[in-house]
């Protein structure tokens, strides 16, 4: 399974159709999924760990092969079928199903998750530290999503996510004011909420030859 930087060990790569158990004493060990720099129960910039308190209480299984179910909360399906679930990490975690990939988009790395997750540093109303880096990264997200569940989250869930998300719709052959328009009207009413995130999404559809209008 891949870590934070995207490096995978081997030994812990899960076969196509494995059930893996995410268990109360597995997740307490803190660090077998990669703490990033972090303990379990630390707290990030943008959010507590509630949410992995969930997980950790509750115990569960997630099947690495099942898509999003539609009526998953939070989830919205693209023009092109990939279902993409956006969320805050300062509010519990929605019912339903878990992720099977996540890509948290924040100040400070958050505590790692029982599910595999990416990184992209990006402080609230602003723009990620590496653009370049950040497009890279939601084009794996986008890329994987096809057939994995993939979930994108910020501290309030709304502009950087809803900047992400619109940053897919440019994958998906939008332009940018299109993109925008697009995921407020099926996401988010606030997503993307300063000029500058705007100016990113143009970027990523320069980068990748979009049309810009």
């Amino acid at each position: 399974m891949r870590d934070h930087q995207g490096f995978t060990d081997p030994h812990r790569m899960p076969q196509v159709g494995q059930r893996l158990p995410l268990t109360v004493g597995e997740f307490a060990q803190g660090g077998q999924y990669g703490s990033g720099g972090h303990g379990a129960n630390s707290v990030g910039d943008d959010g507590d760990d509630r949410h992995f308190h969930q997980v950790r209480e509750i115990g569960t299984e997630f099947d690495m092969t099942e898509p999003w179910n539609i009526d998953t909360p939070k989830v919205i399906t693209l023009p092109s079928g990939r279902r993409i679930r956006g969320r805050g990490l300062r509010y519990d975690m929605p019912g339903g199903q878990f992720p099977t990939l996540a890509v948290h988009l924040t100040d400070h790395r958050p505590p790692a998750p029982p599910w595999e997750s990416l990184w992209i540093p990006w402080r609230d109303f602003w723009l990620p530290t590496d653009p370049m880096e950040a497009m890279r990264t939601l084009r794996t997200a986008y890329d994987r999503a096809a057939d994995e569940r993939v979930e994108i989250c910020c501290g309030g869930g709304g502009g950087r996510t809803g900047t992400a998300l619109s940053a897919l719709c440019v994958f998906e052959g939008m332009n940018p004011k299109d993109a925008v328009k697009w995921v407020r009207q099926n996401y988010h009413s606030r997503a993307v909420e300063v000029p500058w995130q705007r100016r990113f999404i143009r970027q990523v559809a320069g980068a990748t030859g979009s049309r810009q209008s």
